[in-house]
């Protein structure tokens, strides 16, 4: 019997309830296909389903060393670690599972309900240029920002040089070994944070998203910032591209500036 009929089989019992008869075609066509992580978090998800959550545990982790970005294998491991009651590991992994998967709806719900478990909630503010920019027919630039919000002029300035200004954006990504995209909001982002800090000294904002920007640039995480709030919604992906060093320490981010203590 060949790999993808296998897969089949394990997945018809799956759906039938029958999880030993699923986890022996999981394996059978692990067998073929040693460093798939999927299949090691499908016979995982048979032992979760049995209440053997040792086993399941084993599953998930050994998922997570043959491949490290699948979001499922930390989504399911945090729901173990959240049944042993060890919800600190439960939310470690929910978070990473998050980051990889950005932009899910049910997964953000698990992680809500892991966070509240830990005495945590989610801080929903939301990150929000506040400025317009375009091009007109005649070639001449429009830009506009909030006058209450001045210190946006500075961002939408840099934007602006970064799309319109010939040669720049070429010269600055030259030698740059990150995301284009991080390099760019990396220097206009602090020059917002430039203009805001020579206007108002030390006094907070009444825009949340930009209270935290300056904390975590104060704090040398400007990048995770950017990574969470910004490339991570506009393009999941990109989580798959960045490592597990980069992954951990967006975690440490959520964490510290996206998370606040009720109990």
């Amino acid at each position: 019997m060949n790999y993808p009929l296998m897969q089949w089989y394990g997945e018809y019992y799956f759906q039938s309830g029958e999880m030993e008869k699923a986890r022996n075609e999981y394996i059978k066509a692990l067998e073929i296909s040693p460093n798939n992580s999927q299949l090691m978090t499908f016979i995982g998800q048979t032992y979760g389903i049995e209440q053997n959550y040792e086993k399941a545990e084993e599953w998930y982790k050994k998922a997570i060393k043959a491949n490290y970005i699948d979001y499922l294998a930390h989504w399911f491991l945090a729901d173990i670690y959240l049944i042993k009651a060890d919800t600190k590991k439960a939310v470690e992994k929910i978070t990473i599972s998050h980051i990889l998967n950005r932009n899910n709806p049910r997964l953000f719900e698990k992680l809500t309900i892991i966070y509240n478990e830990n005495g945590m909630r989610y801080a929903n503010w939301k990150f929000k240029p506040l400025y317009k920019m375009s091009k007109n027919d005649d070639n001449s630039i429009s830009l506009e920002y909030d006058p209450e919000h001045s210190e946006w002029m500075m961002y939408m300035l840099c934007k602006a040089v970064w799309a319109y200004e010939p040669g720049y954006k070429e010269n600055m990504l030259k030698n740059a070994k990150e995301i284009p995209r991080l390099v760019e909001e990396k220097e206009c982002l602090a020059n917002l944070v430039i203009g805001y800090k020579n206007k108002n000294m030390d006094k907070k904002s009444d825009d949340e998203a930009l209270n935290k920007l300056i904390e975590a640039v104060d704090n040398d995480m400007l990048s995770e910032f950017i990574l969470y709030e910004i490339l991570l919604k506009e393009d999941p992906s990109i989580a798959y591209k960045i490592g597990k060093k980069s992954i951990e320490k967006i975690v440490d981010y959520v964490l510290k500036f996206r998370t606040e203590k009720f109990k």
